[in-house]
């Protein structure tokens, strides 16, 4: 796996959201165009982060 995402990532390439990858939030928010917009969100319908679990703190940071 680590492999592909080696090789995808001179493409600009970006992982499948519901799928096991390396990547957090500070890779993701290069990759992604609006992933400030879409952590604003996520802020907002859950601001004291009862959702969040470990891999999404991974995935979105705090």
């Amino acid at each position: 796996m680590l492999l592909v995402q080696r090789t995808l990532a001179g493409f600009g390439a970006r992982p499948h959201w519901g799928k096991m990858h390396w990547l957090g939030a500070r890779e993701l928010s290069w990759l992604c165009p609006r992933f400030e917009d879409f952590r604003a969100v996520r802020r907002t319908a859950d601001p004291e982060g009862q959702l969040m679990t470990p891999a999404l703190r991974h995935l979105l940071g705090t």
